[in-house]
C-alpha cells in the first residue's frame, strides 16, 4: 500500500472550480442531478470518464447520461467487481512514467460508498513509480427538511470491500465503533445494534456555513443514539468545510484506540466523511474495518441538487524512497 499526504482542497463555491488545474476526471453517471454538477465545471479536462451505475436508472438518470455524452464524455461498460481494476488501470497509466505528478478530480458526490472505496483501494495501490495529485471532491446536497423520515430498516451489515474487511491481529480485543451520522434516521442506531460494540464514538458535522438547519435535522435523525451519547458515547464534531481536518482527527482517534481495541469505521452522513474513514482506516488495516450500512432495495432514491458549496481531500502519492521501497518488497 502507498502512503499518500493528505492535504486540503480550499472549500470554495461549486462554481469556482477550474477546469484548468486538472489532467483527468472522473465522475458517476446516477440518477441524482447532483451526479453532473461537479462534472458541468470539469468540461476544459483532456481526458474525462464518466461510470456508469449498472442500477437504478430512474430520477435524472437518462438526462445525465444524454448530456455526458453530448458534453463528450467517455461513458465505459463496467461491472461493479470490475471498478478497482479498471480504476487502477485507468490511474496508473495516467501517472506512470511522469515527471510531475498527474492531476486528477474524481467527484464522490454521488458514488456509493463501495464505488468510493474502489477509488481509494485503486489510488493506494498504485505502483511505486507513481506520480497523482487527486483530489477527491464532494458538494453537499441543497437542504430538505424531513429527509431523513422514512428511512426504511437495516437490512445489510458488512465489510466495504475484501480491502476495508481489516487484518485484525487481536481478536479478543474489545470493539470500539466509531461511526458518522447523517439524515439516515436511526440508521446508525440500528447498525450499533447489530455490531454490538463495546463502545462507540459518534462524529457529528458540524452546521455548513451559516444553515444550522442541517445540524438540526441530523440530531433529530440520530436522537436516540445522541441522547445516549450524553451520558457515554463521546460526539466529535468536524467541520464539513475542513474535510482534511475531520481525516486527521479520525486518524489521530484510531491511533490511540488501536493500543487496546479492534475498531469498526461506520461511514453514514455526507460521501466526504467516507473518504476521510477509508483513507484513515487504510493506513491502520491491523485494527481496523470499515463496514458499509445498506437497506437495500428497499432504500428510495431521492434526486438531490448541489447546494452550490464545494469540498475535498487533496491525495498526494508519489515515489517511495528506494531504501524504503525495497524493504516492502
Amino acid at each position: 500500500m502507498r502512503s499518500p499526504r493528505i492535504g486540503s482542497f480550499p472549500a470554495r463555491k461549486l462554481g469556482e472550480l477550474d477546469s484548468g488545474d486538472y489532467d483527468a476526471a472522473l465522475v458517476s453517471l446516477g440518477y441524482e442531478k447532483r451526479a453532473r454538477q461537479i462534472a458541468e465545471q470539469l468540461l476544459e479536462v483532456p481526458d474525462r470518464t464518466a461510470m456508469p451505475f449498472a442500477d437504478r436508472h430512474e430520477l435524472d438518470y437518462d438526462a445525465n447520461e444524454r448530456w455526458l455524452r453530448e458534453t463528450g464524455w467517455k461513458l465505459p461498460d463496467v461491472a461493479d467487481e470490475e471498478i478497482v481494476a479498471v480504476t487502477s488501470a485507468w490511474l496508473g497509466e495516467l501517472a506512470g512514467g511522469r515527471e510531475d505528478p498527474v492531476k486528477v478530480a474524481i467527484d464522490i458526490s454521488s458514488m456509493s460508498r463501495v464505488r468510493i472505496g474502489a477509488v481509494i483501494q485503486a489510488l493506494l495501490s498504485l505502483p511505486a513509480d507513481a506520480r497523482a495529485q487527486v483530489d477527491l471532491l464532494y458538494t453537499p446536497a441543497e437542504f430538505e427538511t424531513g429527509r431523513g423520515r422514512n428511512d426504511p430498516q437495516v437490512f445489510e451489515v458488512g465489510p466495504v470491500s475484501r480491502y476495508f474487511a481489516g487484518w485484525w491481529t487481536n481478536l479478543s480485543a474489545p470493539l470500539v465503533a466509531v461511526i458518522g451520522v447523517g439524515y439516515e434516521r436511526e440508521m446508525a442506531a440500528s447498525a450499533i445494534d447489530k455490531l454490538e460494540p463495546a463502545g462507540t464514538i459518534v462524529f457529528a458535522s458540524a452546521a455548513a456555513g451559516e444553515d444550522v438547519r442541517y445540524a438540526n435535522e441530523v440530531a433529530s435523525a440520530n436522537q436516540a443514539l445522541l441522547d445516549a451519547g450524553k451520558e457515554s458515547t463521546p460526539v466529535l464534531r468536524y467541520d464539513l468545510a475542513d474535510p482534511s481536518g475531520c481525516f486527521y482527527l479520525l486518524e489521530s482517534t484510531l491511533a490511540r484506540l488501536e493500543r487496546h481495541f479492534r475498531v469498526v469505521m461506520v461511514p453514514l452522513g455526507p460521501k466526504i466523511f467516507a473518504a476521510c474513514a477509508m483513507l484513515a482506516s487504510a493506513l491502520h488495516p491491523q485494527s481496523s474495518q470499515v463496514i458499509r450500512v445498506s437497506a437495500g432495495e428497499r432504500e428510495k432514491g431521492l434526486n438531490r441538487e448541489s447546494d452550490g458549496n464545494l469540498c475535498g481531500l487533496r491525495v498526494v502519492v508519489m515515489p517511495e524512497p528506494i531504501g524504503r521501497r525495497a524493504a516492502a518488497d
